[in-house]
C-alpha cells in the first residue's frame, strides 16, 4: 500500500517538475522574444528619428540654399549654421561667401557694363544728331550753290538764245517750231527752216530742260553743234543722225573731260579721259564707252 502511494508521489512530483520545466523554458523563450522585439522597436525609434533629422537638415538645406540662389547670401549664411544635425565646415562657409563676392562682382560688372552700353548709345545718338545737323548744313548749302549755277547757266543760254535769235532774225527763212525727237522727247525749236523742218543754224530747247545750239537736219541734231544736260554735263562736237558721232569733247559736273572719237552716243575709238586737274588718267582706244586698250 506504501509502496504504490509512493509512487503516486514520484508521479506527482515528475509531473509537477515537467511543468515547472516547461514554464521555466516558456518564460526563457518569452523573454528572449521580447527582449529581441524590444531592442528592434528601439533601434527602429533610432532610425526614425535619425530620418526625422536628416528631412529636416535637407529642409533647412533646401531654404538656405533658395536664400541664397536668390541673393540673399547673409541669411542664406544664417540658415546653414542652424542646419540640425550638421556642422558645416569652416571652408564651406568661406567658400560660400567667396562664391557671394564673385556673385556680387559679376552683378556689379553687368550694371556697369550696362551703364557704358547706355552711356555709348546716347554718345551715338549725339553723334548722329550732330553728324545728320551738319549733312543738312551741307545739304543746303551745295542746294543752294547748284541753284545759283542752273540760274547762272539758265541765265547764260536765255543771253544765248537771244543772241541767236537777233542773229538769225536776219535771214528770212527764220521760224520756230515744236517737234518731238525719236525718244518722243518734245522740242521747242527756233532757227533755220526748210521744208517745214529744222534745217541749219538753230536752238533746241528740250522739255527735259536740255538745250542743244548748232546745226540741224530734218528735225535732228547733224553737224556741229553743243548739247547741254539740265544737270551740267556739256559736249561740244559733231552730231549725226540726232546721235554724238564724230569727234567732240564731253564735260562732267566735277571737272573730268572726254576727248576724242564718238559712235552712237558712246565713246568709241581713240580717246583721252582727264581729271578736274587736266591730268591724264586713260589714254587709248575705247569700246562701247569701255577702255579697252592703251596707247602711247
Amino acid at each position: 500500500m506504501n509502496s504504490i502511494k509512493n509512487n503516486s508521489n514520484r508521479l506527482i512530483i515528475s509531473a509537477l517538475i515537467i511543468c515547472i520545466l516547461g514554464l521555466a523554458t516558456t518564460s526563457i523563450i518569452y523573454f528572449s522574444k521580447n527582449k529581441e522585439v524590444n531592442e528592434k522597436y528601439a533601434l527602429n525609434e533610432q532610425n526614425n528619428n535619425v530620418m526625422e533629422i536628416k528631412i529636416d537638415s535637407l529642409s533647412q538645406k533646401s531654404m538656405a540654399d533658395e536664400l541664397f540662389i536668390n541673393g540673399y547670401y547673409d541669411s542664406a549664411m544664417l540658415a546653414y549654421e542652424r542646419i540640425p544635425g550638421q556642422q558645416y565646415s569652416e571652408s564651406f562657409i568661406k567658400n560660400r561667401k567667396k562664391i557671394r563676392e564673385q556673385m556680387r562682382d559679376f552683378r556689379l560688372s553687368l550694371q556697369m557694363q550696362a551703364d557704358s552700353a547706355t552711356t555709348q548709345s546716347e554718345f551715338r545718338q549725339t553723334l548722329l544728331e550732330m553728324r545728320t545737323t551738319a549733312l543738312e548744313t551741307e545739304y543746303a548749302q551745295k542746294t543752294d550753290s547748284l541753284y545759283k549755277a542752273l540760274s547762272n547757266e539758265i541765265n547764260s543760254l536765255e543771253d544765248q538764245l537771244s543772241k541767236k535769235e537777233k542773229q538769225l532774225s536776219i535771214s528770212s527763212n527764220v521760224d520756230r517750231l515744236s517737234f518731238y525727237n525719236t525718244k518722243g522727247t518734245k522740242i521747242k525749236y527756233f532757227g533755220e527752216v526748210k521744208n517745214g523742218k529744222a534745217n541749219g543754224d538753230g536752238i533746241g530747247s528740250h522739255s527735259t530742260g536740255s538745250v542743244y545750239d548748232g546745226e540741224w537736219k530734218n528735225n535732228q541734231k547733224h553737224g556741229k553743234g553743243t548739247y547741254k544736260w539740265i544737270e551740267g554735263e556739256v559736249y561740244e562736237g559733231e552730231f549725226k543722225n540726232d546721235k554724238i558721232s564724230g569727234e567732240g569733247t564731253y564735260y562732267w559736273v566735277n571737272g573730268d573731260k572726254y576727248v576724242g572719237e564718238w559712235e552712237n552716243n558712246k565713246r568709241n575709238g581713240e580717246g583721252t579721259l582727264y581729271d578736274k586737274d587736266n591730268k591724264v588718267v586713260l589714254k587709248g582706244i575705247w569700246k562701247d564707252d569701255q577702255f579697252v586698250e592703251t596707247v602711247n
